[in-house]
């Protein structure tokens, strides 16, 4: 798991990659690194992976719709 990641690399990892971490702070981070273990909450469980909300862009997506959108690392 990743911990301490910034939002973009946190949002690659679990959409793409299929990750699953949640956004930790510095001190859980450092204390799950330091005993190897992380609390099962939040995105480690698989009924907080599914998606509430679905999004379909029909329109060609342009350079600066990607970055509105927050999808930049999608093309």
């Amino acid at each position: 798991m990743w911990h301490g990641a910034s939002h973009q690399l946190f949002l690659y990892a679990n959409s793409v990659i299929g990750a699953r971490t949640n956004r930790e702070g510095g001190p859980s981070a450092l204390s799950a690194a330091l005993i190897g273990k992380t609390p099962n909450y939040g995105f480690h469980l698989d009924e907080n992976r599914r998606p509430v909300i679905l999004i379909e862009v029909e329109p060609e997506l342009y350079d600066s719709d990607y970055g509105a959108l927050d999808i930049s690392w999608v093309r």
